[in-house]
């Protein structure tokens, strides 16, 4: 009988990290994506994915709000349909050297294709709504297919506003991705 727990066990070990991580530009966009009544602090860090590949992914796959937090790990393979009206999506135009990647067990400041990684209090799951695609590898799993999905980068919100930024529904967003 132990030996079923041993197994199962062994069977939910996570999968090692993948090497290939995005080098992003030293200017480029970046998505938050959250439910509507979250908001944070200035100093508060945030987690981001690149807006461009973002886009490209929700235009390939005629995504709904539902596709979209499962492919970004917000959400349980088991959760009902979301509304999209529980969500926004800001956008932000950001500098590399602001954002750092939240890889577990590495080096913090250590630079991994173009960006840092995070502090080590900033290498685990931002929120309870992110512990479906954590990964501790900086890219998020799609908690559907159980596949790698887009890098993530943690960032300062004081940091990220400081080049201005976008916010608006994220039904908004899937009508014109």
């Amino acid at each position: 009988m132990l030996w079923i727990f041993f197994l199962f066990g062994c069977l939910k070990q996570p999968l090692p990290c993948s090497p290939t991580l995005y080098a992003p530009p030293e200017t480029f966009q970046v998505a938050w994506i959250s439910p509507v009544e979250k908001s944070v602090w200035s100093n508060e860090t945030i987690e981001v994915v690149p807006m461009k590949d973002l886009r490209l992914w929700v235009h390939e796959n005629k995504a709904s709000s539902s596709d979209v937090l499962a492919y970004l790990g917000m959400r349980s393979a088991k959760a009902k349909d979301i509304e999209a009206v529980n969500y926004k999506i800001t956008v932000f135009d950001v500098h590399r050297d602001t954002l750092c990647r939240p890889i577990k067990g590495a080096e913090p400041g250590k630079v991994q294709s173009n960006v840092a990684i995070c502090l080590e209090k900033d290498q685990r799951a931002k929120s309870w709504t992110h512990r479906h695609g954590y990964t501790g590898c900086g890219y998020a799993i799609n908690s559907k297919t159980q596949k790698r999905s887009l890098d993530i980068y943690r960032i300062r919100w004081m940091d990220a506003s400081t080049m201005g930024f976008c916010v608006f529904p994220l039904a908004r967003f899937l009508d014109g991705a």
